[in-house]
């Protein structure tokens, strides 16, 4: 297992979970800087896992994730965890956010969010984005915050 601590994010990789051969923990803070460590952590690990062709795909989604949480699901400089799994066959991001303060708690869901962006110039067509990108798109509504997860079939990749 590979860790490194830096300022107001830490890196682990450990082998194994889910069947997958790789697997990258992160937990950076809720800023522009911490966020491109984290997009570059994924890029890494997505390379060591033999997903470095099929990285772009994977990294615009994963980036996408990365900044509804940082502009939508975070108070600035709270911790945002990321999570990549990888192996030949799949890939899996998760990103999770604690949600921002004065939300309070909510009741935790799996229900499904609208993909029809609104008429906005400057905004809201990341969840279109990332369903568009990954083969498979989930949200979840957390008591506190929200998860996005993100999967990426070799299968896919291959008819594409």
């Amino acid at each position: 297992m590979t860790t490194a601590h830096l300022p107001s994010r830490s890196t682990a990789t450990t082998p194994a979970e889910d069947g997958l051969t790789h697997v990258t923990r992160l937990r950076v803070a809720a800023s522009p800087a911490d966020m491109a460590a984290a997009r570059d952590a994924v890029a890494r690990a997505l390379g060591g896992g033999g997903w470095a062709d099929a990285a772009p795909r994977v990294l615009l989604a994963a980036g996408e994730a990365l900044a509804n949480a940082l502009v939508h699901g975070s108070d600035p400089g709270a911790e945002v965890q990321v999570t990549v799994l990888v192996n030949g066959e799949r890939v899996i991001v998760r990103v999770r956010d604690r949600g921002r303060s004065g939300e309070g708690e909510r009741a935790s869901s799996t229900a499904p969010v609208s993909s029809v962006p609104p008429c906005l110039p400057t905004g809201g067509r990341g969840r279109v984005l990332m369903r568009a990108m990954a083969d498979v798109f989930e949200t979840r509504r957390l008591t506190r915050g929200t998860e996005v997860r993100l999967d990426f079939l070799s299968s896919c990749e291959m008819a594409a």
